[in-house]
């Protein structure tokens, strides 16, 4: 039966009158014009029937129409459900397959909540979690896409500019680049492509699945669910598979544009080209997976397992002095410094830079707004626009800044911390010890972290202003700068003078440093880590940059 098929009345046609079906019986497994439908409400026998509109009984998916509600083998109507063996069986299955079985409920009592069950319940989660982890990683592998393109572009404009001079081993470095390009942007797209349709087809399970509980006999939907739960399977199996193969993962092309002195003798290298993965922004957990989860508990990693691994080095803008900086979760950097706020793309060049009396630090608030230390007072910044929304009066000149809980939290000259407010926009003094100007803050559960560059010690504060533990090594940390916090309320601080990023753990006993000499970054001023992917971006007052990826 299809949706241009006209139906007539069983009914009438029986009596040779032909008249238009406008509704279907599912407990008959007849269509009736108006006039029989009047009168098949109105029976004793028939008033209780289910009963929908013959437009959507034509709507449901042809596989649930066709669902037989009679037994094959002895063409006889369904009548009890066996639990044992999980099957429908008429009265001639009993004897010869369950004369055994103890629990032989009457089918109409079993089904009564089919609809509501359950299982119906589990397949329409399952199938929604897959269209929207699809639609998530379709949209970051296309990005991904976006940004190894952009990258390759960059180092082709690089090798383009010293080609003159180390034709053969730049030659080598541009095929490896074609090569990795190539190879990465057909692997992507078919990544892309199957999960494209595995969104699709998970979308179109989600709808039916709707659609039949709505308008489908209670037998129907129990018989399509066992083949839904299938398809269900079918779809996490196609999913996870590109998970553990790795498919998901993100790619990115690194270049250390590095030369080795004494060219004019031959001994020289210019330029290494590498390729890098990083997880994926999201995992897949099937369903049945997800119930495990729930009795498990997770052990929060010791200070010890931490480890930071240099991803890339980034350069910055000619001639400014970081002093602030931001790694958004999207992709792209905010720096701050001297009278700018700069606007970063995920490969270090600029996008817009936003001139201020005086940007000193930069925290971000939610998806669309960022606040900035910017002389007497904190400005808000719309994200997406790039421009100042409002200004308010700081109460003093500020210079750290960090957002905590719908408020932010800075340093000003007047050796103080202050909080705003972001509803009322009220500031109050936090009773947090003897703060110096230009030192950083940043809070996190409640907490305060502290770095005092002069004394060369980290504070915690609870959010009442009760010191709970200071850390001071100047063998290990000395002029402590920038400072952020991961979720398990470790705390990063850039040594400015120690040269190095130092990990202290949550309770201010323990620590773990990063020494920065080898990797080309010297004096680390502000740092901002990405807790979501893991990943610590360092910027250091004059030179390179770096991002380090957090394991």
């Amino acid at each position: 039966m299809t949706s241009n098929t006209i139906t007539f009345c069983e009914a009438c046609d029986y009596r040779g009158i032909k008249q238009k079906a406008v509704v279907w019986c599912h407990d008959c497994e007849e269509a009736f014009c108006s006039n029989c439908a009047d009168h098949h409400s109105s029976a004793r026998k028939t008033r209780e029937h289910m009963v929908v509109s013959i437009d959507n009984y034509k709507k449901l998916p042809a596989s649930v129409r066709e669902l037989s509600t009679y037994c094959e083998q002895h063409n006889a109507p369904f009548q009890n459900y066996c639990i044992t063996h999980e099957q429908l069986c008429c009265r001639k299955c009993i004897d010869p397959l369950h004369s055994r079985c103890t629990s032989l409920p009457a089918v109409d009592d079993f089904l009564k909540d089919t609809k509501r069950s359950f299982l119906t319940e589990q397949l329409a989660e399952g199938f929604k979690d897959i269209y929207s982890f699809c639609e998530y990683m379709v949209k970051e592998k296309r990005r991904n896409l976006r940004e190894i393109n952009n990258e390759s572009n960059r180092i082709e404009n690089i090798i383009k500019q010293i080609r003159k001079q180390l034709n053969e081993h730049l030659d080598i470095l541009e095929a490896q680049r074609k090569t990795a390009l190539s190879t990465h942007k057909t692997d992507i797209n078919i990544v892309i492509e199957q999960l494209s349709k595995c969104q699709q087809c998970a979308g179109e399970f989600k709808d039916s699945l709707s659609f039949m509980t709505e308008n489908a006999s209670n037998m129907q939907v129990f018989l399509a669910s066992k083949k839904f739960e299938q398809d269900l399977q079918k779809a996490e199996e196609s999913v996870t598979s590109l998970q553990t193969q790795g498919a998901l993962n993100n790619i990115f092309f690194c270049f250390d544009d590095k030369m080795v002195k004494n060219i004019d003798r031959g001994d020289f290298k210019l330029g290494s080209f590498s390729v890098k993965t990083l997880p994926a922004g999201k995992t897949y957990v099937k369903q049945k997976a997800k119930e495990i989860q729930m009795f498990m508990v997770t052990q929060k990693p010791t200070i010890s397992s931490v480890k930071l691994t240099l991803l890339r080095k980034l350069p910055l803008p000619d001639g400014m002095s970081i002093t602030g900086c931001v790694l958004l979760l999207k992709g792209g950097i905010i720096i701050t410094g001297d009278f700018y706020v700069v606007f970063l793309d995920w490969n270090g060049s600029v996008n817009k830079k936003l001139q201020l009396r005086m940007a000193y630090d930069v925290t971000c608030i939610d998806d669309n707004r960022l606040a900035i230390t910017d002389d007497a007072e904190i400005t808000f910044i719309d994200r997406n626009r790039k421009e100042v929304i409002k200004r308010i009066r700081a109460e003093g000149y500020g210079f750290g800044i960090s957002h905590i809980n719908g408020s932010i939290i800075y340093t000003t000259d007047k050796s103080k911390v202050k909080k705003m407010d972001l509803r009322t926009e009220r500031i109050t003094t936090l009773n947090v010890g003897d703060p110096i100007y230009q030192s950083y803050v940043v809070g996190s559960q409640n907490k305060i972290f502290y770095s005092n560059w002069q004394e060369h010690t980290v504070i915690c504060y609870d959010i009442n202003g009760s010191a709970l533990w200071k850390f001071k090594d100047e063998t290990v940390l000395r002029n402590p700068s920038g400072i952020s916090v991961d979720n398990n309320c470790n705390v990063f601080v850039a040594g400015l003078k120690s040269n190095n990023v130092v990990v202290l753990s949550p309770n201010g006993k323990l620590f773990k440093q990063k020494s920065l000499d080898g990797d080309g970054i010297s004096n680390p001023r502000a740092i901002s880590l990405d807790k979501e992917n893991a990943l610590l971006l360092v910027c250091s007052e004059r030179s390179h940059s770096a991002i380090y990826k957090v394991e």
